[in-house]
């Protein structure tokens, strides 16, 4: 019995994917570390594919602790497309 509004939250592209410091945290490792650099690499490059590919890009996060996260844009022919995601969050 949980209300929609805390279960449901839009949040902007920016900031959504993990940044150096998150990983290495995460990893217990230095932002310096070659897997940390990749992976951040990798996460620009998936945010720089959407913002070129999308049109008003939104980020919807569902749930409370196991998070369903939407990506989502209009294309070139203003469908809307995009990707989803999980997050585990406790």
């Amino acid at each position: 019995d949980v209300p929609i509004g805390e279960l449901v939250e839009e949040r902007a592209l920016r900031g959504f994917f993990p940044r150096a410091r998150d990983l290495a945290a995460g990893d217990r490792t230095s932002v310096t570390d070659p897997a940390v650099v990749s992976e951040v690499q990798r996460f620009r490059k998936l945010e720089r594919l959407l913002r070129a590919s999308l049109r008003d890009v939104r980020v919807f996060r569902v749930g409370k602790v196991e998070v369903r996260c939407y990506i989502a844009g209009h294309d070139a022919r203003g469908d809307i497309c995009g990707l989803v995601t999980t997050a585990i969050e406790t």
